[in-house]
């Protein structure tokens, strides 16, 4: 052990290392305890040499310290094993302090210091690179547009070797509207799969459909056009459906996928959505969900694909149905640009309060791991978004893709685009 030290907001109080002062002559650190609440005991024996008034403003000091602690001020353990290795700190939750019995010595007195911690460490945040059509492994920022066809990408990797520590680590990212400066972002949606091939996106001018169904081109969708439905019922039924190859099947194994939709067309009336999926017969059927008037991305129920049984070939195709139903009778459309299918080992949801959005020249900041998510521009910081979603969590050794699209109030412009930067903050249970 290097160093050692306690540390709240911005005190710090030595307990071993070269910036010792006196009456603390060092300390000593015992094999961790785990606790059943899944924290850790960690037992120092702090040794003080000098006369009792010598001794009092240290004890005062940590037991201020302590008394913090109690108040529910964060503390944190922080340790550097070795000169040449960077430090890693533990969240302190409480501590409590006795004199070792028969520990007066002419070189000093024993204190036992008890700290109830974490069970893991963590180091300092540092950047995370990260790759598209636009780099390879850049930090700082790599642009990310808000569209996925062959004019732009909204999606980016990262690579395992990238993800140092033993432990999932939070990631923090910061995402600047800095590249078109008449765009105000409202909405944003991020997603994760820590997988690092592309999920598919369902265009619409790609779906088939057995009602009057047409492609239409348009140079602000995805692709380029879109697909139209229109029926005259309004029963439930098949609007539009996709089929998914035995390649893209397998290599989903299982998963649950978050959709969001873009509509070419701003819906106008009041309608109901729901999948099912379909692989020899009926696999999964979503529960259905109202479609907001006036809106052009939207959240669509979640899709749960078939899981693959190793060693039995290939899975078959399946199907994927988009059904629908009008809450009146006459004349309906459907003008779907996209359906951008999200993976869920990693989901945030972060909506602006009443008036806000993010403007030209301002970044949002998103850190999970601190339950906020602020706007940082030359006029401050502004608390002005609201999160949900279970954050975004990196496996350590383990490649992911990260997606991001957002709108703009009602609309959602495919010539949209932002500078995405990321941050980790590695993990580990034990320290070398």
């Amino acid at each position: 052990m290097f160093a050692l030290s306690l540390i709240i907001k911005q005190d710090r109080l030595e307990l071993h290392g070269s910036s010792l002062t006196p009456p603390l002559r060092g300390c000593v650190r015992h094999t961790t305890e785990r606790l059943q609440n899944g924290h850790c005991r960690e037992r120092l024996d702090l040794v003080l040499q000098g006369s009792p008034g010598e001794s009092q403003p240290f004890i005062a000091c940590l037991q201020s310290f302590l008394e913090r602690m109690r108040l529910g001020q964060p503390a944190h353990l922080q340790l550097q094993s070795e000169p040449r290795l960077e430090a890693a700190s533990s969240r302190v939750y409480a501590g409590d302090f006795t004199w070792i019995n028969g520990s007066v010595q002419p070189r000093g007195i024993g204190l036992r210091l008890e700290l109830e911690r974490d069970e893991t460490w963590f180091y300092p945040w540092r950047a995370l690179p990260l790759s598209n059509r636009y780099g390879d492994r850049v930090v700082g920022g790599i642009r990310v547009d808000n569209r996925n066809d062959s004019f732009g990408e909204n999606t980016v990797r990262v690579s395992a070797g990238d993800i140092s520590g033993d432990l999932p680590a939070p990631l923090r990212l910061t995402l600047r509207n800095d590249i078109l400066s008449e765009q105000h972002i409202r909405n944003l949606y991020l997603g994760m799969r820590r997988e690092v091939n592309t999920l598919p996106l369902l265009a619409g001018e790609s779906a088939q459909s057995e009602l009057t169904f047409g492609v239409v081109p348009s140079a602000a969708c995805n692709g380029a056009a879109y697909g139209l439905v229109q029926w005259s019922a309004a029963a439930e039924q098949c609007l539009l459906y996709w089929v998914v190859p035995s390649a893209v099947v397998e290599g989903l194994h299982g998963a649950a996928l978050r959709p969001l939709a873009r509509f070419a067309l701003v819906p106008d009336e009041d309608l109901w959505l729901y999948w099912r999926v379909l692989q020899g017969g009926l696999f999964y059927q979503s529960s259905p969900q109202r479609i907001q008037a006036g809106l052009q991305l939207q959240l669509l129920p979640l899709i749960c694909l078939p899981a693959v049984l190793p060693g039995f070939g290939s899975p078959a195709d399946l199907r994927l149905e988009l059904w629908g139903c009008a809450a009146a009778a006459g004349n309906h459309s459907l003008a779907l640009d996209a359906v951008f299918l999200f993976g869920l080992d990693g989901w945030r949801s972060l909506q602006p309060l009443d008036g806000g959005s993010l403007a030209y020249g301002q970044s949002l900041v998103d850190d999970h791991a601190q339950g906020s998510a602020v706007i940082v521009w030359e006029g401050g910081m502004q608390s002005t978004y609201r999160t949900a979603g279970s954050g975004l969590w990196l496996a350590a050794q383990q490649s992911c893709l990260l997606q991001v699209l957002y709108d703009h109030g009602a609309q959602c412009a495919v010539e949209g685009a932002i500078h995405l930067a990321a941050e980790v903050q590695p993990r580990v249970r034990v320290l070398p």
